[in-house]
């Protein structure tokens, strides 16, 4: 009796006992005419040997999922998105991701003015923050701006109120040589003045 071809077998028939065991226990699908089919087998098996989602968990996953510090609000945003895929939220993805970016605000007066929006959609609120960063980036860069001014400033005054300083120091000095010729030149007058009288 001539063996049957490999790829005309049966599946279970070359998979081993386990996987015969474990396709006796499968829920097969079949095509139109009812017959089983080698990419209904294979699904079947994917099914069985994917882990199973825990979808209390992926949930907490992503209810616990914090906003670090510096985080821009499209990184997190992709952050809570590929955590959403196993938490089975369905239509209510976008509201959920949307109520996790409110929760997890760190900037309260940015917490405060989402919280005010009556009709507050995921787009909306990424538009917000977005536009927070982008407001705090410009201002820290005015700031840095200011401060270097400031700093040019004082460096300047510094050097002015320094230079009278000197000329200060300058004077005794002066004084003192201005002091020695009038005394030299006092001699001289009053050496003459006695060889006059003389």
């Amino acid at each position: 009796m001539e063996a049957t071809p490999p790829a005309q077998r049966h599946p279970a028939e070359t998979s081993g006992e386990e996987a015969l065991e474990v396709y006796n226990t499968l829920d097969v699908d079949v095509n139109e005419d009812g017959d089983l089919t080698v990419s209904g087998i294979l699904d079947a098996f994917k099914a069985y040997c994917l882990p199973r989602k825990n979808t209390v968990f992926e949930r907490h996953q992503f209810w616990a999922h914090p906003m670090t510090e510096n985080i821009s609000i499209e990184k997190y945003v992709t952050e809570l998105r590929q955590k959403s895929k196993d938490c089975e939220f369905g239509t209510s993805e976008h509201d959920m991701i949307r109520d996790k970016i409110v929760f997890s605000l760190k900037d309260q007066r940015l917490k405060d003015r989402l919280l005010r929006e009556p009709n507050l959609t995921l787009e909306r609120a990424i538009d917000t923050c977005r536009a927070s960063e982008t407001a705090k980036a410009q201002i820290q860069a005015m700031g840095a701006a200011n401060q270097e001014k400031a700093v040019h400033v004082l460096h300047k005054r510094k050097t002015e109120d320094q230079q009278p300083q000197n000329k200060i120091k300058q004077q005794p000095a002066q004084w003192t040589q201005s002091k020695a010729q009038n005394k030299t030149v006092g001699s001289h007058t009053s050496h003459a003045s006695a060889q006059h009288m003389e």
